[in-house]
């Protein structure tokens, strides 16, 4: 296992397939099962959640949800959830 105590991993996704639902379940069991230690913020961008559809959000995780219809901007919504991280 590897320590991880001073790295914060941030994932910016949107479920709208298979292979990125698959790629999401992969990365965070990679995770789970060789790092210890770490926080691990999940940012999903979309007209509804469905993260915690496929994975369990456990205590090592945050689960930030914002709703978009539209064009999904991918730096832009990094930069507003973890505004919205960092003002809880």
């Amino acid at each position: 296992m590897h320590d991880f105590s001073e790295v914060t991993l941030i994932t910016f996704v949107k479920l709208d397939n298979e292979a990125r639902i698959k790629n999401l379940k992969s990365m965070v069991n990679f995770y789970r099962n060789h790092c210890k230690n770490y926080q691990h913020i999940i940012i999903e961008e979309d007209d509804k959640p469905s993260v915690p559809d496929h994975i369990h959000i456990d205590t090592d995780m945050v689960y930030i949800f914002t709703r978009n219809n539209g064009e999904w901007r991918k730096c832009e919504g990094y930069n507003k959830s973890i505004k919205l991280y960092y003002s809880q």
